[in-house]
């Protein structure tokens, strides 16, 4: 099998555990909701058993989520990274200034993110995908604003239908 198409096939998998984990999660809070009160819910046969699904489910997405995650990561030549800011990411900076703590408001543009590195040492940031739940336009107008690039992807893994994946990368200097 091609590493592309290993991704798609996980990025499949991966949206279809998100979409049990939604449909679990409904279904637990309408558990919760129907609980007798009073009556703690580990109680509840019919809520434990829901939510049982809800935490196996969790659990399969986030195993997907890593395979995806690390798949993506080597389709690009990227490391899976921790946090950093767009400051850094367009400076292509590895570490942290003072001016990265003043608390830059990033959502709803940037939700659900994920930070990817280049894959030697000093391990610069490469990207942060989004899941984001707002228009492309507003994500185009975010990422323009801040000197970014952005690139949609087919489909986003985090909640299919509901989310748009975008990878915003530094602006290529021409």
């Amino acid at each position: 099998m091609s590493a592309p198409r290993d991704l798609r096939e996980a990025i499949e998998g991966a949206c279809t555990t998100s979409t049990a984990v939604h449909d679990a999660s409904i279904r637990r809070a309408q558990a919760d909701r129907a609980a007798v009160p009073g009556i703690p819910r580990r109680f509840d046969p019919n809520f434990r058993a829901i939510n049982s699904e809800y935490r196996l489910a969790l659990s399969e997405y986030r195993q997907r989520v890593t395979v995806v995650r690390r798949l993506f990561a080597a389709s690009r030549g990227w490391t899976i990274g921790k946090h950093f800011t767009i400051r850094m990411l367009r400076a292509g900076s590895p570490g942290r200034t003072r001016d990265d703590y003043r608390g830059e408001s990033l959502h709803p543009v940037i939700d659900h993110p994920e930070y990817f590195r280049l894959p030697v040492r000093p391990w610069r940031p490469a990207a942060i995908l989004s899941h984001s739940y707002v228009p492309r336009e507003q994500i185009l107008t975010f990422a323009a604003d801040r000197g970014l690039d952005a690139e949609f992807l087919e489909s986003s893994w985090y909640y299919p239908g509901g989310t748009t994946a975008v990878v915003l990368t530094a602006k290529v200097q021409q």
